[in-house]
């Protein structure tokens, strides 16, 4: 009969312990925060319509860690997921760019394209670390545009003024008004893509700055 040392045991013990914290956190993170006025609702699995089952795909290989007539990934087999019916004060998304006004004039469409296909690419005239302060709903929020020349933020739906600066250029004042979720909100270890209902519910804003 195999015998471990008490300091040997004591050592799996505290490993064992932590890796079950490990997982339990790592499950929590993947729920996602409820506001005031949330709810939430059972609905069948958005990935696979109820079926519990992965679809074969159309097209190409599929994607990593899916396989065809497997479990779904999304549900894991369960068919059914709690998802969040957002309330008023749900944060949502306002994402966005900051430009240079001149060298982003009479952009043509084919560039507008590319840069939505390609959100690693710098924006036409983006203008990179300029300084954006949203302030409304008796919060004061403030961000900067990435290197790319974009921004985004998660503000509680309402209206907001906001004020962008940069180096170089004037300080500009804007109004905006973020619209509250409509779609639900799905757990985050199920969402593998966005559905037209949650990009509609995106606020998207573009800057223009003079010098």
């Amino acid at each position: 009969m195999l015998q471990l040392e008490p300091r040997r045991v004591a050592t799996l013990g505290v490993a064992t312990v932590i890796c079950i914290v490990f997982v339990v956190m790592a499950k929590m993170g993947t729920r996602p925060q409820m506001y005031p006025g949330d709810r939430t609702e059972v609905r069948a699995c958005q990935f696979c319509g109820g079926t519990g089952v992965e679809s074969a795909q159309s097209e190409g290989p599929p994607p990593p860690g899916v396989r065809p007539g497997g479990p779904c990934v999304g549900c894991r087999g369960a068919k059914n997921l709690s998802v969040i019916i957002p309330g008023p004060k749900h944060p949502a998304w306002v994402k966005g760019t900051v430009r240079d006004e001149k060298l982003a004039a009479n952009l043509p469409v084919e560039a507008v394209l590319s840069e939505s296909q390609r959100p690693m690419q710098k924006v036409a005239g983006g203008v990179t670390g300029a300084k954006l302060t949203f302030e409304g709903q008796g919060k004061k929020v403030e961000i900067n545009s990435n290197l790319t020349g974009r921004f985004k933020v998660a503000l509680e739906p309402g209206h907001y003024s906001v004020k962008i600066s940069a180096k170089d250029f004037q300080e500009r004042s804007e109004q905006i008004e973020v619209a509250a979720l409509k779609s639900p909100i799905w757990p985050k270890e199920s969402a593998r893509l966005v559905t037209a209902e949650q990009e509609a519910d995106i606020t998207r804003v573009d800057f223009l700055l003079s010098r």
